[in-house]
This record gives C-alpha cells, sequence and structure tokens, in this order.
C-alpha cells in the first residue's frame, strides 16, 4: 500500500474495466471486469497490499464491468457499496447481488452531488443525472479531487448523459479523463472534453476486441482537444500518482 498521496491504477482487464484508488492508507475499487479476470484483480489488490476496500462501486450492470465484483467481495471485506442500481436482469450483476447478500453488504445507490471523503481525497458523485432506460447512460459519474489534480470517471456513459451532467452546470474539469463506453464514438463528446479540458485520458479495452473500441472518431476528437492518450490494450496497466499537498 503507497504512503501519502492518492495512486490511480487504471488495470488491463482486456475488454472491460477496473480501477484501484488508494489515498492516504484508504481503498476505492470502481468496477472489477469480467468473470474471466478476477483472479487477476484479487491477486494485483493483494499484491499492492490492500486488506479491505473502503469503496466499492459499480458504475452499472454490465458484465465488463461488474463481472470480478463477485469475487472481490468474497475476498476482501467491503465497507462500502456504490452502485447505479440496487437490481437488474443481468446474469452478472445478480450473481454481485447474492455475494452482497451473502456478506451482509448493501448497496447503496449514491445521489449526484453526493461526496466522500477517500484519505484526503474527495470523490463527488456527477452523475447519472436523471434514469435512463440505456444502462450505459446509468452509468454512475465520479470525479476525484486530491491537491491541484482531478480525475474524472464516467464508466460507460453516453452522449446523452454527459450532456445531462454538462448542462446541470456540474464541475468536470479534470486531469485525467477515463474515455467513456472503452473508447466509443458515443462517448467523450467534444463538449465534453471542451468543459473538462483534460491532459491525459485512459482508454481500457482490449485487443483487437469485436466491437473495434477505440473508434476512429473517438481518437481523433481527443488528437483535436490536444489530450494524450494512454491505452490498456497497447500500453498494459496504468499508474497515475498524484503527491500528497503536504509533502
Amino acid at each position: 500500500m503507497p504512503g501519502s498521496g492518492l495512486t490511480v491504477t487504471y488495470l488491463d482487464v482486456g475488454q472491460g474495466d477496473c480501477t484501484l484508488l488508494q489515498c492516504d492508507g484508504q481503498t476505492m475499487l470502481i468496477d472489477a471486469g469480467i468473470g474471466e479476470q478476477a483472479n487477476h484483480i484479487t491477486t494485483y489488490l493483494k499484491q499492492q497490499g490492500v486488506k479491505s476496500i473502503d469503496y466499492l462501486v459499480c458504475t452499472h450492470a454490465h458484465a465488463d464491468h461488474c463481472g470480478g465484483m463477485k469475487a472481490v467481495i468474497a475476498a476482501f471485506p467491503v465497507h462500502t457499496f456504490y452502485s447505479s442500481v440496487t437490481s437488474s436482469s443481468n446474469g452478472a450483476f445478480q450473481r454481485v447481488m447474492r455475494a452482497a447478500e451473502t456478506a451482509n453488504l448493501a448497496i447503496t445507490v449514491p445521489g449526484v452531488g453526493d461526496t466522500f471523503a477517500l484519505g484526503g481525497a474527495t470523490v463527488t458523485v456527477l452523475g447519472p443525472q436523471k434514469h435512463y432506460s440505456d444502462v450505459n447512460d446509468q452509468s454512475l459519474i465520479l470525479r476525484v479531487d486530491y491537491g491541484s489534480n482531478a480525475f474524472l470517471f464516467t464508466g460507460d456513459a453516453e452522449y446523452q448523459s454527459e450532456t445531462d451532467v454538462l448542462d446541470a452546470g456540474e464541475n468536470v474539469r479534470c486531469d485525467v479523463i477515463k474515455a467513456g463506453h472503452h473508447g466509443s464514438r458515443t462517448s467523450t463528446g467534444y463538449r465534453l472534453l471542451y468543459e473538462a479540458q483534460p491532459k491525459y485520458a485512459v482508454i481500457s479495452c482490449g485487443a483487437g476486441n469485436e466491437y473495434g473500441h477505440p473508434h476512429d472518431d473517438t481518437l481523433s476528437r481527443l488528437r483535436d482537444a490536444d489530450v494524450t492518450v494512454y491505452r490498456t490494450d497497447l500500453n498494459g496497466c496504468l499508474l497515475y500518482t498524484s503527491p500528497s499537498p503536504r509533502d
């Protein structure tokens, strides 16, 4: 476990999402890839000294984001579990629901504007701004602030959800943005990039994936916005650090 400061690790979980945040002795895991990645994820967390998870976040009920959570809940004590929904017809999420029930772990849907502390970092819920029938747009959208640095996480939110967040006047300014929906052309629009003004973008996707992620349209928008792009399919596991403002 790193000491003071914030570390944000975008794990290479193939075609899926999983991000580990550690700050001042506390841990948050956002998403957990597909089920086949569960052993890789739990092993990595243990290697990083993780003994428990303060916040487990399921951005939305799709298997490439929640598939490994059953194993994570079984492997580590989880103190708080945030999700965009409490129930779903998705089989992978239903397995997560049963794992949470077995662990006597409540599933909480946070509200827009809610904040919570991860060590010295502040996590703010920016979306979803309303209920969407589209599971991707229902993704939790979070901004993590630490010192002068900020990280934006959008799950698989697409243009509609992005636009509603921006129309609501939410602060999306960040240094690092996790490109929405693995670099799909229907996410990470020009307006979001203009208002967020990120220096870096992380695209979490699998090599040669069947969806063609990341799409050329998205990569073109990121180039136009002068954003430096890193990809898990090309660069592997990606680690960002933000030193403690006290250091």
